[in-house]
C-alpha cells in the first residue's frame, strides 16, 4: 500500500546522530508514512544503524550511493524515490516532536488546493541542547498573487527550516528542487511560493541542532568547499557570480520556467530580480518609493517622514550562509 507521507532522509557520515531521528520519526502518533534514506556514500558505520533499523520497520527503505554525489543531489534522489501524496525532508541533526507529522497532515489535507506547503516553527539549539538565540521568522504567506508570496518569503527567509514541513509532492515536481550552487534551498523554497500558499503552524513541533562543524556552517568559509559539498562536479570550479546574483538570477529563470499566467510571471521575475537588491534600490529612487512599494511591499518602502522608532536589529536581507540542512 501507497504510504500517504514519506519522509526523505538524506544522510552522510551520521552514525551518531541518525537513530534519534529515525526515533522522532518513529514515536510519531500519525503513521501512514514511509521513510527513504539517502546514504551519501558514508565511510562510517551509518550504513550499519540504517539497515538495523530498515529491518525492525518495513516502512524504512535504505538506498546507498555508490559515490557521494553531493548534498543537493541527495537530496533530489531522497525524492525521487518518494511514493507519497505529500513529502517532507528531515536531517540527522533534526527531530519531529511529538505530533509533528500528525498536525501537518491534518492542516494539509484541510487547506484548500491553492496551499503548497505547511510547516510548523523549529526551535534551534546547539550541542549542549540551550536555545541557539535565533529569531524565528515566519513566511507564512496566502495572498493570491504569486508575485506577493514570492516577496514575502524572499523579505523574511533566513533559515529554511520551513522545508521540513509537508509538500504536496505533485507540487514539489514542478520545481527544480535543490540545484548544485550554494544556497539553491533558498530558491527552492521560492518556487513553492510562487506555485502556491505557505502555511504556518503557530507550534513548535520540530528541533534542529546547529553544528558549526558540520553543514553550510563548516564549508561556506570557503567558496570552492563550498561548491564541491554542495555537488563534487564543482570541484575546483570558482564560481562567477556572487550568491546575492546567482540568486536574482535564479528567481528571475524559476519565474520564467513555472507555469504561471503570463503576467504572473513577468511579476515574478521582476520581483525575484529586485528583491536582493531592494534597499539599494530603495536609496537611490527616492520618491519613486512608492512604486516599489506597490510592486513588492518591501517595509523599507513604508518610511514615514520624521525620526524613525527604536527597533531592535533585524537579520541581514541576505545572509551570507544559511546553514543549509545536512547532507
Amino acid at each position: 500500500m501507497i504510504p500517504l507521507v514519506s519522509v526523505g532522509f538524506p544522510v552522510y557520515n551520521a552514525e551518531g546522530t541518525i537513530g534519534h531521528a529515525l526515533d522522532s520519526i518513529l514515536a510519531q502518533e500519525f503513521k501512514d508514512f514511509e521513510i527513504i534514506i539517502s546514504d551519501n556514500a558514508s565511510t562510517d558505520d551509518t550504513r550499519m544503524v540504517c539497515e538495523r533499523y530498515a529491518k525492525k520497520d518495513n516502512r524504512i527503505r535504505y538506498y546507498r550511493n555508490e559515490k557521494n554525489i553531493g548534498v543537493s543531489p541527495n537530496h533530489n534522489r531522497a525524492f525521487g524515490l518518494a511514493r507519497g501524496k505529500y513529502f517532507c525532508w528531515i536531517g540527522d541533526d533534526v527531530v519531529f516532536l511529538p505530533g509533528m507529522l500528525g498536525r501537518c497532515v491534518e492542516v494539509i489535507k484541510q487547506a484548500p488546493p491553492s496551499v503548497a506547503l505547511v510547516y510548523a516553527r523549529c526551535d534551534m539549539v546547539d550541542e549542549a541542547n540551550l536555545l541557539g538565540g535565533l529569531k524565528h521568522l515566519p513566511i507564512e504567506t496566502r495572498d493570491p498573487r504569486p508575485h506577493k508570496r514570492l516577496l514575502a518569503v524572499l523579505n523574511r527567509l533566513l533559515m529554511v527550516n520551513q522545508l521540513y514541513g509537508l509538500t504536496v509532492s505533485e507540487t514539489m515536481r514542478k520545481t527544480s528542487l535543490e540545484q548544485s550552487f550554494g544556497s539553491s534551498d533558498y530558491v527552492l523554497l521560492a518556487e513553492l511560493a510562487m506555485l502556491g500558499e505557505i502555511w504556518e503552524i503557530p507550534e513548535t513541533l520540530v528541533r534542529r541542532t546547529i553544528d558549526p562543524a558540520r553543514g553550510t556552517a563548516a564549508a561556506h568559509r570557503d567558496r570552492k568547499k563550498w561548491n564541491f559539498w554542495v555537488d563534487p562536479k564543482l570541484a575546483g570550479k570558482r564560481p562567477w557570480l556572487s550568491t546575492r546574483q546567482r540568486l536574482a538570477l535564479e528567481y528571475f529563470r524559476s519565474a520564467w520556467r513555472l507555469p504561471l499566467r503570463p503576467a504572473d510571471k513577468l511579476r515574478c521575475m521582476i520581483a525575484g530580480i529586485c528583491q536582493p537588491y531592494g534597499r539599494i534600490l530603495i536609496r537611490v529612487t527616492g520618491p519613486s518609493r512608492h512604486w516599489l512599494r506597490n510592486l513588492w511591499g518591501h517595509p523599507a518602502c513604508d518610511r514615514q517622514e520624521g525620526p524613525a522608532p527604536e527597533t531592535k536589529p533585524v537579520a541581514l536581507e541576505m545572509p551570507r550562509q544559511n546553514n543549509k540542512r545536512q547532507h
